[in-house]
């Protein structure tokens, strides 16, 4: 009988039949339990746990609660196989009792223990070497993700206490507050103001005004009008108070949903630092980021786009223009496969740093990224954090905005939170991109208030022009939303055929089908066959064979920094001098590259929702499997909604809606707990 695992672990192969741990999971900790004698079979099944975690998002286990999470762990990427793959059948393993457990913890010579607060550890060598296993009193981590924890909270919070930010640069204060309120209007304004929204609809000349509307007051108090007096109410504009904080700290975080203003509050919030920068002759250096390439091209598109409707003074909107985007990776200089040029002895240069789509940045990368500021540095962390985390450990921005953003999805009256960050942090909620009455946002806003009689209300009423449902058991329907989407399909390829690749770029990004999964029926692989099936039917002068053939759009799926296309990066195959091309977009032009220039590369008819996030979409439709299938969540269907522009398509049962907006994502961590105590 060849033995299924390595010595010294026989104990845990009952959580291996029961899928609970993976082969990977115990070989780490055999290798623990070999490095360090006397290491007990409840401390290695420990470590296995927290190894297994990490594939779940967690960056610790809790040995209290830990039987019951892995029963409802949701899959953090979309299924690699049978997209319903179900629960563990955990139920009836042995499991060790928690408080002789956290006894066996404390008492190994495997653990540190550690104070929560302080961060030092009461024991934490062994001769001469790190423990692999760190034990807070109600957490226990693997050592280096422990670290990553404490430099993302230490680095937070002692930016938080520093009140030294931009403003230090010795602005004068009447200029401050005059610059102010020529980019962002004035303290206070009426409510309901209109504004530009991130995609760059609106007047640049009417100052914003970012402020949510406070649930439970009805329509007039929604509208900006008091219901008794029917006067315009004046509420404190939250987009200027945004660049406010931006000048006064250090750290700044900016929070709010699809089309609430974040890209116009920042693209003017800079053009205010470049102005006052002016006034002293010395200009700040401003450093542009995002998770992915795709995110990081529609981030200097947008932002050059709303400096260009701010219409500021040619000294300051020349600087900002050349602004490009750039990934945290390049940012920081990845190199090697493994480090990065940029850290604590070698810090950025820059004054500001602004990083877009933060919900996607993983625990690891954000502990990087901090250690690698100047100590008078000021970094802008952007993003939605009701949308999906990151694919690796961690959920730094929901970790960070906390009970901030936590609060206004209530149907609560929204509180004031309390703690180190809260004077840090602005959430915009007043939705700007789609009209009142759009379907989308009310969709968006159901789902993220994890309401699904109301969410299927949206869905099921028949005057919303911009939302549709379509059942998958309604074979009528399903079979003339495919007919569409072949049909648009065939289109893209035609204007790639006939046309301007950068037409045909934009063309392939109005209409896109976004997957829970890329297996199962209605998964992205399923989408993409049947699309490639169908094109020839519908013209017969198209072909999809090949790997090159003409109109096939494409994904990156690995950054390739010599040819400068990144992960999340889109193409298509054109035609040029007879032989096929790549055509890339981004930063507001187009490239051609050569078929061999590129590689790591899927067809691009269909996609995860987790790989649309930094992207939108005219027409977003959202296919999610049938129930049960754990990458049911509410966050996967918000994102996957708020990916559409002007329309939105859900093609998914009753029952997986139900789940998917019943089932939150809920990660094992310590930070949210250190920045927000009580």
């Amino acid at each position: 009988m060849i033995r299924r695992l390595p010595p010294g672990v026989d104990a845990l192969e009952s959580f291996i039949e029961a899928e609970v741990l993976s082969a990977s999971d115990v070989h780490v900790a055999a290798a623990i339990g070999r490095t360090i004698a006397g290491t007990s079979d409840s401390v290695l099944l420990a470590a296995a746990l927290c190894v297994r975690g990490l594939r779940f998002g967690h960056v610790c286990i809790e040995p209290a609660t830990v039987a019951d999470t892995v029963l409802t762990d949701t899959d953090p990427v979309p299924a690699t196989g049978d997209p319903t793959n179900t629960d563990p059948q955990s139920v009836h393993l042995e499991w060790p009792e928690p408080s002789t457990w956290i006894e066996a913890l404390v008492a190994s010579p495997a653990v540190a223990v550690c104070d929560p607060t302080a961060g030092k550890p009461d024991s934490g060598v062994l001769d001469d070497r790190i423990r692999p296993l760190v034990f807070d009193g109600t957490r226990l981590y693997l050592e280096r993700y422990w670290r990553y924890e404490r430099q993302v909270g230490d680095a937070l919070l002692e930016a938080s206490n520093d009140h030294l930010g931009l403003a230090m640069s010795g602005f004068d204060s009447t200029s401050v507050e005059a610059v102010l309120d020529r980019y962002l209007g004035t303290e206070h304004i009426a409510d309901g103001d209109p504004s530009d929204s991130d995609s760059g609809s609106g007047s640049p000349d009417v100052p914003p005004s970012g402020q949510p509307t406070l649930p439970g007051l009805g329509p007039d108090a929604a509208a900006g009008r008091d219901p008794a007096e029917g006067a315009p109410r004046m509420v404190e504009n939250l987009q200027r108070r945004a660049a406010r904080t931006v000048l006064d700290h250090r750290v700044t975080v900016l929070a709010g949903g699809p089309g609430t203003g974040k890209t116009h509050t920042v693209a003017h919030l800079l053009a205010a630092v470049q102005h006052l920068a002016s006034e002293t002759g010395e200009a700040p250096e401003i450093a542009l980021a995002a998770p992915t390439g795709k995110a990081a091209a529609r981030m200097t598109e947008a932002i050059r786009a709303a400096v260009v409707r701010a219409e500021p003074p040619e000294s300051v909107a020349r600087p900002l223009l050349e602004l490009e985007a750039t990934t945290i990776h390049r940012l920081l200089g990845y190199r090697d496969g493994i480090s990065f040029r940029h850290d604590r002895q070698d810090p950025l240069p820059h004054d500001l740093v602004v990083i877009d789509e933060t919900s996607m940045v993983a625990l690891p990368l954000m502990a990087r990224l901090l250690d690698a500021l100047r100590s008078e540095a000021s970094v802008v962390l952007v993003g939605d954090p009701f949308q999906l985390a990151s694919v690796e450990a961690g959920a730094v921005l929901g970790d960070v905005v906390g009970p901030a953003a936590r609060t206004s999805a209530t149907s609560d009256p929204p509180s004031m939170p309390t703690g180190p960050l809260a004077d840090s942090i602005v959430v915009l909620e007043q939705v700007h991109r789609y009209d009142r009455r759009s379907g989308i946002a009310a969709l968006a806003d159901a789902v993220r208030a994890t309401d699904a009689d109301r969410v299927l209300e949206v869905l099921r009423d028949p005057s919303t022009t911009d939302v549709r449902w379509v059942d998958p058991a309604d074979g009528p329907a399903l079979e003339q939303l495919r007919s569409a989407v072949a049909e648009d399909s065939a289109g893209v390829m035609a204007e790639a055929r006939s046309g301007d690749p950068a037409d045909a770029l934009e063309r392939a990004t109005a209409l896109k089908v976004l997957c829970g999964t890329r297996f199962g029926p209605l998964g992205s692989y399923a989408w993409r066959d049947l699309i490639e099936q169908r094109i020839p039917r519908i013209d017969r002068s198209l072909s999809t064979r090949g790997k090159w053939y003409l109109g096939r759009p494409l994904m990156v799926t690995r950054n390739d920094y010599i040819t400068g296309v990144f992960n999340g990066d889109t193409a298509l195959v054109v035609e040029r001098d007879g032989r096929p091309m790549v055509a890339t977009a981004g930063s507001g032009t187009t490239r051609l590259l050569s078929t061999s220039q590129v590689d790591s590369l899927e067809t691009w008819w269909a996609m995860t929702i987790h790989k649309s996030q930094g992207s939108e979409f005219d027409h977003a439709i959202v296919s999610l499997p049938d129930s049960p299938s754990r990458v049911l969540t509410n966050e996967l269907l918000y994102t996957g909604i708020t990916r559409g522009r002007e329309q939105v398509t859900v093609v998914a049962s009753e029952e997986s809606l139900r789940t998917a907006v019943d089932r939150r994502i809920s990660r094992a961590s310590g930070l949210g707990e250190r920045l927000w105590p009580g």
